[in-house]
């Protein structure tokens, strides 16, 4: 079951980055959409996590144990990677057979953007120009529409020179401009809209369509 005490849904987020944290509220709010009681979720990027060597298992198998061997209060896991240029079906066979080598007795749901978690907040023009510092600008930005985004070869540059052109920006102010990409990236993926375009996007609709079936699993008499 994924309920806690008949109340409450604990999960896992298992990610990329400590950028992608930001997923979490996304996730409690996809989980209450989908008829799961109260959920409360945390994360933990993999990224900061100390691969234990051994050569046991992959390294995703090594760390996902790693810390599944402290954090045990769960009732679902979900992991995060990035297809990049392996594509959709390979990340998610790679999280699936990593959660089978570690023995996982839980449900798990992997979270697989093509290519990148940027393809998910490419998509908000409102959102960009606002933390662009321009809401009311009207330089062409180009976006790509939501059933395309995941065919872009490079999401982040896209999101990039989306943001750039959003700004205005030239000269020194363009150079600072462009180094706060880290943080205008975190506040889009914060304020990612989980509904509308999003949900023309394949791999999001996957991932809702997942949380849904195993919600309508666990509820079933």
């Amino acid at each position: 079951m994924i309920v806690v005490n008949g109340s409450t849904v604990r999960f896992i987020l298992l990610c990329e980055g400590s950028s992608d944290r930001a997923l979490v509220p996304h996730l409690e709010r996809l989980l209450v959409s989908c008829g799961a009681p109260a959920t409360v979720g945390f994360s933990v990027p993999l990224s900061t996590v100390k691969d234990p060597g051994g050569g046991r298992g992959s390294v995703l198998e090594r760390k996902m144990e790693a810390v599944l061997s402290v954090e045990t209060e769960y009732d679902l896991l979900f992991v995060h990677r990035d297809s990049d240029t392996a594509g959709h079906e390979t990340r998610t066979r790679e999280i699936n057979e990593a959660s089978a080598n570690v023995a996982l007795n839980v449900n798990r749901v992997p979270i697989v953007p093509v290519r990148t978690t940027e393809a998910w907040i490419l998509l908000d023009e409102v959102a960009i120009r606002r933390v662009a510092g321009k809401p009311g600008g009207r330089q062409p930005l180009n976006l790509p529409r939501p059933s395309r985004v995941e065919h872009l070869a490079d999401p982040k540059g896209a999101l990039e020179t989306a943001l750039v052109a959003a700004s205005g920006c030239s000269g020194n102010r363009l150079r600072k401009f462009r180094n706060k990409f880290g943080q205008h990236r975190r506040i889009l993926l914060e304020q990612l809209p989980i509904g509308g375009a999003l949900d023309h996007v394949p791999a999001w609709a996957r991932l809702r369509e997942a949380i849904s079936a195993l919600v309508a699993a666990q509820q079933a008499p």
